[in-house]
């Protein structure tokens, strides 16, 4: 099974993306901010991650920055 990461500051969003996805067959897990992801991208690596692009403190760019550098 393929695993789905998702930051987004906005709870209602995260969970709409994490019931679709997971109802579809894929593993998620979900972050509230993009430190929270790249922390524990250090630990383990998702097959794709979807992030919001505004979000206080690390924006979705800097996140996908930091994986691509990663």
């Amino acid at each position: 099974m393929h695993k789905v990461w998702i930051a987004d500051d906005d709870e209602a969003i995260r969970l709409v993306l994490e019931e679709s996805l997971s109802s579809s067959g894929f593993i998620t897990k979900t972050f509230s901010s993009g430190e929270e992801l790249i922390k524990e991208f250090e630990k383990s690596k998702p097959d794709l991650v979807i992030t919001d692009v505004q979000m206080p403190g690390m924006l979705g760019y800097d996140i996908l920055k930091h994986i691509n550098n990663n």
